[in-house]
């Protein structure tokens, strides 16, 4: 299994899930334990993407909600949903080379979240502000040193 985080019902608070990837299955949980309660069953379940997959969690479309993403390394397709449930990806394309990393984040403030890919071979990280195939927006150097330099902000 595969831990994720994220705020999936829009209530400004973070739980953490899970996938696994051997079902390509997405397990949501909304609420974490008090009181040692332990995290519980799941909220629900769904189905996405294809078994191998690497999953990422953003809020795409800057509705407060955060839903899941697929990435395939080896080929750098990037696919996710708006909505938390099986169903046809809502965008997909290429960004990135073979055996790239993704992180999702909101890089330029606007509110919604877009892909970067962190490229082990090199150290660096390019980040997309736009969920689109393209050139990188920023590039940044993450190195052996400390912290990160920008390179292209």
């Amino acid at each position: 299994d595969v831990p994720l985080a994220g705020d999936f019902d829009g209530d400004g608070c973070d739980t953490v899930s899970i996938y696994r990837p051997s079902e390509a299955r997405f397990y949501v949980m909304n609420e974490l334990g008090s009181n040692d309660g332990g995290l519980g069953a799941a909220d629900y379940s769904f189905l996405f993407g294809v078994v191998g997959d690497k999953p990422f969690v953003g809020d795409f479309n800057g509705d407060g909600v955060e839903t899941v993403g697929l990435h395939r390394e080896s080929t750098g397709l990037v696919y996710f949903r708006n909505s938390n449930q099986s169903g046809v990806a809502d965008f997909e394309f290429v960004y990135g080379i073979p055996n790239d990393m993704l992180v999702a984040g909101d890089w330029d403030g606007d509110g919604d979240d877009s892909v970067g890919v962190y490229r082990p071979s090199t150290g660096m990280f390019y980040i997309r502000n736009t969920n689109t195939a393209g050139i990188a927006d920023a590039t940044y150097y993450a190195g052996s040193h400390s912290g990160v330099v920008s390179i292209r902000p």
